[in-house]
């Protein structure tokens, strides 16, 4: 059951105020149109729960037609499996039932602000943080927020609850998840400066004219 979303540019709301159940349909797709900008989708639950999805799969944008936000209020995942494709992704209240479900985020772009942010994690679960079609575009030297949870947990880990798909060994031994503010940064290397360079390269001249002169030796 898809439904396209997001045509000519701009976003789209569905707000309920009771619980919303999509009855175990094999999926249920939203997409964003491929020729929108700023394409967003909202999700305002006002009362009850949400998706509660009895064995389907909801998929909210693809890879190749992603939406740049998508936002959700008061949500219960159950039985089923979550994909979502944005450049941002937020959720207010992730509540205590969201069980026995695959939530995967897909991060499709880069901007300044968190890929992933949760304003009360209310929920004993666990998410995957999808980064594969945006690990090559990471500046080596550039400091990133891949998540941050504003309220509702503390964590002494990010692999509490999440998992990161997509990086690299070296980008993920550059992860840092910071406990006082529940945030999940990807730090950048340091760049030597020049003069450091500079020296660097004439400790290696010097070192191979050494070398250089016990060979003729």
């Amino acid at each position: 059951m898809p439904l396209l979303l997001g045509y000519g540019g701009g976003g789209v709301t569905f707000s309920v105020n009771s619980d919303f159940g999509l009855n175990g349909k094999a999926t249920t797709q939203f997409i964003a149109n491929r020729g929108s900008t700023n394409a967003a989708v909202n999700f305002a639950h006002t009362g009850g729960t949400a998706f509660i999805l009895n064995g389907a799969k909801l998929e909210v944008g693809s890879s190749e037609s992603a939406f740049d936000t998508v936002s959700f209020r008061g949500v219960k995942w159950e039985n089923g499996s979550v994909d979502i494709y944005a450049k941002n992704i937020s959720i207010t209240t992730i509540q205590t039932y969201t069980v026995n479900c695959n939530i995967t985020f897909h991060i499709e772009g880069l901007n300044d602000t968190a890929a992933l942010s949760i304003d009360n994690y209310a929920a004993d679960a666990k998410f995957v943080l999808d980064l594969s079609d945006v690990a090559s575009d990471f500046d080596v030297s550039t400091d990133y927020i891949l998540a941050t949870i504003s309220s509702g947990s503390s964590f002494e880990n990010y692999g509490d609850f999440l998992t990161i798909n997509g990086l690299s060994a070296e980008q993920l031994a550059r992860l840092n998840w910071d406990v006082a503010s529940q945030t999940l940064s990807l730090v950048g290397a340091a760049v030597p400066e020049p003069a450091a360079v500079a020296a660097i390269l004439g400790l290696a001249a010097l070192g191979f004219a050494a070398y250089r002169r016990r060979s003729a030796k």
